[in-house]
C-alpha cells in the first residue's frame, strides 16, 4: 500500500498520515460501536419488559445498570411497575 502511494507521487509522509487515520478511525469506529451497544442493550431489555407489562405478563425488576440516563430510566420503569401492580391489587 505504501509502495503505491508513492509511485503515485505522494509525499513520504503521507502514506504514513493515511495509515494513521486508517487506524485511527477504526478505533473511533469500535468505541463507538461499544458504547452505542452498552446503550441499547438495557433500552431493549426495558421494550421487552414492557411488552410483557402491557401483557399482563409476569416480569421482574428491570436492570439499572449502564449510563446514568438509562439507570434512571430502569428506576422509573420499576416505579412505574410497581404501581401499576399496587392498582390492580387493590
Amino acid at each position: 500500500m505504501v509502495a503505491r502511494i508513492r509511485k503515485l507521487g505522494a509525499p513520504r509522509w503521507s502514506a504514513w498520515f493515511l495509515i494513521s487515520l486508517a487506524l485511527s478511525g477504526t478505533a473511533v469506529a469500535v468505541v463507538a460501536i461499544l458504547a452505542g451497544r452498552r446503550v441499547s442493550r438495557p433500552m431493549q431489555e426495558f421494550s421487552q419488559a414492557a411488552g410483557r407489562l402491557g401483557r399482563s405478563e409476569p416480569i421482574g425488576e428491570a436492570s439499572e445498570r449502564g449510563p446514568r440516563e438509562v439507570r434512571k430510566t430502569g428506576r422509573a420503569f420499576n416505579l412505574f411497575q410497581e404501581r401499576v401492580d399496587r392498582n390492580v391489587r387493590d
